[in-house]
């Protein structure tokens, strides 16, 4: 793995996501999640018990009110996809105004098939923390 600087306009995806990102973020901010009749989990309501992506939009709403604790216990995986969202949005900022140069990481194909499991391993684990949490609770 390496990272590389190039010197190039932003790729239409990289404005996209950071658009989508800043989008997500405000809505997160500012629009009335808990006046809203959400649709219910469906495993949930059928099994009692949480999906793997349980509590994301929550812990998504929490952490863009500076509630870092009550996002974290929601959803660990919420907290960081928040995180990630945030640093998506001051990336394609800073993208588009100061920097000309493009941070570029580059993975062989090995380290793209640890970077996927480790992406499900997270997905397998914030479910267990959920799973855990709400059997205590």
């Amino acid at each position: 793995m390496r990272v590389e600087r190039k010197r190039a306009r932003p790729h239409d995806l990289t404005i996209a996501l950071g658009g989508l990102s800043a989008v997500l973020l405000l809505m997160g901010r500012f629009w009335p999640f808990d006046r809203l009749p959400l649709v219910e989990c469906p495993l949930r309501h059928l099994a009692g018990i949480p999906c793997p992506t349980c509590g994301m939009t929550r812990a998504f709403v929490a952490l863009t009110h500076g509630e870092v604790g009550a996002s974290l216990h929601v959803s660990p995986l919420g907290a960081l996809l928040c995180l990630g969202a945030a640093a998506a949005a001051v990336y394609v900022v800073l993208r588009l105004s100061v920097w000309r140069r493009a941070w570029v990481l580059v993975l062989t194909a090995r380290e793209k098939q640890v970077a996927a499991i480790a992406a499900l391993v997270a997905v397998g684990l914030n479910w267990a923390y959920l799973l855990i949490t709400r059997a205590a609770g």
